[in-house]
């Protein structure tokens, strides 16, 4: 099996910033397949089943096209889409359009949701596959992420929001945010956040990968999601798989709930919030220790349930 990731940059474990990357990483692991990013990773090799994750306009996508013509028999075509907000891979699109292929979706979200082109589409899949990335971790020592003296308390931020900017979150960014309100984004997203008038405590990418930079230096985390994301079921994000495997504990805004209950979700409703003072008092009122075994116990046989549903599929 042969898996096309749209990273367009060598694959460097351990210095891992895309969520889709991670994701191709699982599944390389999973299937012992060959993962490429770039054309001179590609090896001159026959698969029976290409797999493409994520889509980006930055995949070098005529390299990719080519290699799948010279194939000697044609093979299954796979497009893992974890966000419903991206089209078909550009690879993908030429290959159905132009030389009559065909593929098979595996999603997190039902085909109405998305902006994939359904007419190329032979079968289409739905799956937890934020769950995927749930990994147990368990906190450092203090001595091996302080860089100066104070406690364990002193050094860790009490909450923070970590992702990209996205458009249909802009209200409820707005609704948080303020210049004390610790945000985790590139530079080059800051400046869209400021573009609208969003203003926060800037911090740098956090690290999916070692004890510094990562969501240890965090008390708790703020789950918001896309209006569309409201109705349109998508399972819960990957930020609360991420703040799980990490042991910290998310507050969730009032808009989310319709996605809660239908992710059957036993969490303690005290954790719903809907504004940000009431964020700040729930802090201060000593919320930020939980127990998060059950959930995260939940979360791992979420995980498993869906490396096998995939299993089955790809086998």
């Amino acid at each position: 099996m042969l898996i096309i990731d749209s990273h367009n940059a060598e694959i460097n474990e351990k210095k891992i910033f895309n969520l889709h990357l991670r994701n191709s990483l699982i599944l390389k692991k999973m299937f012992n397949a060959d993962l490429v990013a770039l054309p001179h990773h590609l090896q001159n090799k026959q698969y029976e089943k290409i797999v493409f994750v994520h889509a980006s306009n930055y995949t070098k996508s005529r390299h990719f096209i080519d290699f799948i013509l010279k194939q000697k028999i044609e093979p299954e075509l796979w497009y893992v889409c974890n966000d419903y907000n991206l089209g078909e891979p550009t690879a993908i699109w030429n290959l159905c359009k132009k030389y009559g292929f065909k593929y098979n979706v595996i999603a997190n979200h039902q085909p109405e949701h998305s902006k994939i082109v359904t007419k190329y589409v032979d079968r289409w899949h739905v799956c937890n596959l934020n769950s995927l990335i749930f990994e147990p971790l368990t906190p450092p020592s203090f001595d091996q992420v302080s860089t100066f003296f104070g406690t364990d308390s002193d050094y860790r931020t009490d909450i923070v929001y970590f992702g990209a900017w996205r458009s249909n979150r802009e209200k409820y960014f707005k609704k948080y945010f303020d210049r004390d309100f610790a945000v985790s984004t590139s530079k080059k997203n800051i400046k869209k956040y400021q573009e609208k008038g969003i203003h926060a405590l800037w911090s740098s990418r956090l690290n999916w990968y070692g004890n510094k930079g990562t969501l240890f230096d965090y008390k708790s985390s703020l789950y918001l999601e896309d209006e569309k994301t409201h109705e349109w079921y998508s399972h819960l994000a990957n930020r609360w798989y991420e703040a799980l495997s990490y042991n910290i504990p998310s507050f969730f805004d009032r808009s989310c709930m319709n996605t809660i209950e239908k992710a059957k979700l036993n969490y303690p409703d005290c954790y719903i919030v809907d504004s940000l003072d009431e964020l700040r008092e729930k802090i201060k009122a000593g919320l930020l220790n939980v127990d998060l075994s059950e959930q995260r116990y939940a979360a791992m046989n979420e995980k498993y349930e869906t490396m096998e549903f995939i299993k089955n599929i790809l086998c």
